[in-house]
C-alpha cells in the first residue's frame, strides 16, 4: 500500500484539484477532500 497525501482545497477549489500533484508525487496516493463550509475557521 502506498503512503497517502490528502489534499484538501482552498476557497473556490475542488477536490479534482488534487489531480495536478500526482505528477509530484508519483510514489504517494493523492486523495482530494471536498471541505465545504461558509466561514473560513
Amino acid at each position: 500500500m502506498k503512503d497517502a497525501i490528502l489534499y484538501i482545497h482552498g476557497k473556490g477549489g475542488c477536490a479534482a484539484e488534487c489531480r495536478h500533484y500526482n505528477s509530484l508525487f508519483p510514489d504517494h496516493a493523492v486523495i482530494g477532500l471536498d471541505y465545504q463550509t461558509f466561514t473560513p475557521w
